[in-house]
């Protein structure tokens, strides 16, 4: 009981301030009953008295519900401050993904046996062109042929002395194909590769058709972007939805995540005709100088994505280039092989993209790094050459 009556005490202590007028008041009827100059009756002290009970209970009861009040601000406030940290977290979150933070990553798929006998066969012929060995590049062709550049119905050895009256009298030939950006459809594919000798440098795209045993039964070649010719008007509308970058432009595999899908206007623009399973982002748009203007953009195929560069005239809306500048990802046709790039384009129209490659061996499994610098220029003129 005693605890009891201390812990009631306690428990009201905070409003004595507002009890104590009621205290007084039932003091002064019960023991001063002669107030301001008349007499108090008796039943009169007992109405007063029912009316005090009620305001000193009214009294407890506001007391107890504003006690709480400022604890229920503070829940309240302190369940909209955690609303409030969760959203800002949530807006950090969006911004950073944003910013981006991912690159597509070449470990999560591995090549079927397919795509790793196409490769195999693209590699050889590349190769072997490369190396003034036309017999062996021919040997990755089907026996028979239905296409080679413009020779139908032909066969590998007639592959191989054409082969050879056109290239044995050029100087310091090498074909590079892009092997980690292939596309695959099917029996068909998609390579980017970069055909050089002494004064000529051009990047070309190659479709290809293979037989079952992976062997080339079709060989299609042209440049890997048609340069196109749209209206002014069209150029301008596509800017206005794509970012402006600003000098230095930077751009990144690892900014890859916040780059948003290109849509069927950009794609018009920029694309024409697509492989099947290709994908497509926008980046921006940066200017060169007086009415040239660059585009940039990612043209991608499951895990392997590239940077492409297009620089229009704004005026005339001519595509005066288009050229792959950077790639990043690749698992999907060489197993364990994945690609980063950081590319800065200057004011002065160079172009530097710094690459890092890992690629794990399939047969003791160690890992290969590489890395090194891929430039170019853009010339005032609008056309992009490789340094």
């Amino acid at each position: 009981m005693e605890g009891s009556f201390f812990y009631f005490i306690n428990s009201i202590s905070p409003a004595i301030p507002q009890i104590l007028p009621f205290v007084n008041l039932v003091h002064v009827l019960y023991f001063q009953p002669r107030i301001l100059g008349y007499t108090i009756t008796f039943k009169t002290i007992q109405t007063m008295n029912k009316y005090v009970l009620w305001s000193l209970v009214l009294t407890l009861t506001l007391w107890s519900c504003g006690s709480k009040s400022p604890a229920n601000e503070n829940n309240h406030s302190s369940s909209s401050s955690t609303q409030q940290d969760s959203a800002s977290q949530q807006n950090v979150a969006s911004n950073n993904s944003n910013k981006g933070t991912e690159q597509p990553s070449g470990d999560d798929e591995k090549p079927d046996n397919a795509t790793t006998l196409a490769v195999e066969t693209v590699r050889g012929y590349f190769g072997g062109l490369t190396e003034g060995n036309y017999e062996a590049a021919a040997n990755n062709f089907a026996d028979q042929v239905d296409l080679w550049i413009t020779m139908k119905n032909t066969n590998p050895k007639a592959v191989a002395a054409e082969a050879k009256r056109f290239l044995s009298t050029k100087e310091n030939v090498r074909y590079t194909p892009n092997l980690a950006g292939m596309a695959f459809k099917d029996n068909k594919a998609r390579v980017v590769v970069r055909q050089e000798w002494k004064n000529y440098d051009v990047t070309l795209e190659v479709l290809l058709v293979f037989d079952k045993a992976g062997r080339i039964k079709s060989y299609k070649e042209g440049k890997i972007y048609n340069m196109k010719i749209v209206k002014p008007s069209a150029l301008e509308a596509y800017l206005s939805k794509v970012n402006p970058l600003n000098y230095p432009v930077q751009v990144s595999s690892s900014q890859f995540s916040s780059f948003k899908n290109m849509g069927t206007e950009g794609q018009r623009l920029l694309i024409g005709e697509s492989f099947p399973g290709e994908n497509f982002q926008d980046v921006g748009y940066f200017n060169i100088n007086g009415d040239l203007v660059g585009v940039l953009h990612i043209r991608g195929y499951r895990s392997s994505q590239e940077f492409i560069l297009g620089v229009f005239n704004r005026k005339s809306g001519k595509m005066l280039s288009l050229q792959s500048i950077g790639f990043m990802g690749g698992g999907h046709v060489l197993s364990g092989y994945n690609t980063s790039c950081n590319i800065e384009i200057s004011q002065d129209g160079s172009i530097v993209n710094s690459w890092n490659t890992t690629e794990k061996s399939p047969v003791d499994g160690s890992i290969k790094k590489t890395s090194g610098q891929t430039q170019f220029q853009v010339t005032p003129n609008g056309q992009i050459k490789r340094s």
